[in-house]
């Protein structure tokens, strides 16, 4: 992908849109530690040491202040470098001893300064001791923290790196394997103590882990927190979402479209084959990276709304609302457990709306975006938009928003087939593709950069956009 800007998988259910940087590997940081562990030693017993020399000869007062100075940089270091309180403590030793000998060896030549040679070794060694006893306490409070946060940021065999995205249900987090150190997205779900919710969330992640097409991001793990909290494991994609993609280069041409749209079907019908419903197909989850070098290649991404086929859906799901209100299907809204795979084609043909046009279905409120997902008709894509687009691909998209889902494509893979036959179905090519990717990398690092000077924000808007030629 040469210097494209990375995004992390993002699985909101929601929330905010997010392109978080790359974050450099254990390796770099496994090496920074080492050198630190050799450093630490030898710059804090060498200021020990030059302290010494320079209170050869010198009044009580400047050995007095040459202390002084030594307890603000042992104290400092405990609380800038984080380690066990017995290490501390020998270093301490190690960088005081040499002045306080320096001070036992010059004490009968201060005894006519202090009146007793004896008060200025016991001020000179308690000076000392002190040091080491508090730069001790602090680093022993200092580690303890840092290992609770440690603790805190792993889940059974996978430890925490960064927040990459959150929404209504939960977190998503960048994290590494402790074993394979293979890079991986864990979602964490909120709201899952009870007994009913608990059970629903681990069979939806059981199913979804059954799907292997190469367009459906890969679940790997799922467990429990230590406090209960529950979270999956799921492959971590490089790349971008189709809301980012709009931001930054705007609505989309046809073929592009074309070939994506037949990307997602080719996902979602092998959950649908499953009797595994989506439920929330939008833009923010679905990604598009260059993998195995193959551009443009795209990944379907949070099943966490989806849920099987059945009875028993509707008494879990009684008052409950579920999806993306902009990208929900009308019997959706009425009944939630009366959603089919025709839910998914009717958001399909919103998020195929969002990409032709560069703009959403519906705007207003979350109430009044749903009465419109029931009642009104929108636009076709071309008035939207300006500029008259290939006809087949709009009566197929306006098909996919038909109130009633008869009336729609009635499965993905009949969506799929359509797609195919319309006049854009090979207009965009994989060289194309390589060529926006080639040409658009330098472009999305700019658009990352000025998202990341807003106040350290890593969401790109319109205005990081702006900054694009």
């Amino acid at each position: 992908m040469n210097s494209v800007a990375a995004a992390a998988l993002v699985a909101l259910d929601g929330g905010e849109r997010r392109f978080p940087a790359p974050i450099s590997g254990s390796a770099p940081r496994a090496t920074s530690d080492a050198r630190l562990r050799i450093f630490d030693p030898l710059a804090t017993i060498g200021t020990g040491i030059a302290m010494s020399l320079l209170a050869i000869d010198r009044a009580p007062s400047i050995i007095l202040m040459l202390l002084l100075f030594m307890a603000h940089a042992l104290v400092l270091r405990a609380a800038m470098i984080p380690s066990r309180a017995s290490r501390t403590a020998r270093l301490g030793v190690a960088a005081l001893v040499p002045t306080v000998l320096q001070a036992l060896l010059a004490h009968p030549l201060q005894a006519d300064r202090l009146g007793s040679a004896d008060t200025f070794v016991t001020l000179t060694t308690f000076c000392a001791a002190t040091t080491v006893l508090v730069s001790t306490l602090v680093s022993h409070r200092i580690y303890g923290l840092e290992r609770n946060v440690a603790r805190a940021k792993r889940l059974g065999p996978y430890t925490l790196e960064e927040k990459v995205g959150e929404g209504g249900m939960g977190e998503v987090y960048k994290a590494r394997h402790a074993l394979l150190r293979r890079p991986t997205a864990i979602k964490i779900i909120r709201n899952t103590r009870n007994a009913e919710a608990s059970a629903r969330f681990e069979r939806e992640v059981q199913l979804t882990s059954q799907l292997t097409h190469p367009n459906t991001v890969h679940v790997y793990d799922f467990g429990r927190a230590a406090d209960g909290t529950f979270y999956y494991a799921m492959e971590y994609i490089e790349g971008l979402t189709l809301w980012q993609l709009v931001q930054l280069d705007g609505a989309q041409c046809p073929g592009r479209v074309v070939a994506l749209l037949g990307q997602i079907c080719a996902s979602l019908a092998e959950a649908h084959a499953l009797g595994l419903i989506h439920r929330d197909v939008k833009p923010d989850n679905v990604l598009i990276s260059v993998r195995g070098l193959v551009p443009d290649h795209v990944k379907v991404v949070d099943f966490g709304l989806a849920r099987t086929v059945g009875p028993a859906s509707r008494a879990e799901e009684e008052g409950t609302f579920m999806g993306t209100a902009r990208y929900m299907a009308p019997e959706a809204v009425n009944e939630p457990w009366g959603a089919d795979a025709r839910s998914d084609i009717y958001a399909l043909g919103a998020l195929a709306y969002f990409l032709l046009t560069g703009t959403e279905l519906f705007h207003g409120s979350t109430s009044a975006i749903l009465s419109q997902q029931m009642h009104a008709i929108p636009d076709r894509p071309s008035a939207r938009l300006g500029i008259e687009l290939p006809a087949d691909l709009e009566r197929i998209v306006m098909r996919c928003l038909a109130k009633d889902p008869a009336a729609r494509p009635q499965s993905a893979a009949a969506l799929a087939r359509e797609l195919r036959t319309t006049t854009s179905a090979n207009a965009w090519t994989d060289a194309d593709a390589h060529d926006w990717w080639r040409r658009s990398s330098g472009h999305l690092a700019r658009a990352l950069a000025a998202a990341r000077s807003r106040s350290g924000s890593r969401s790109i808007t319109s205005r990081d956009a702006d900054a694009l030629p």
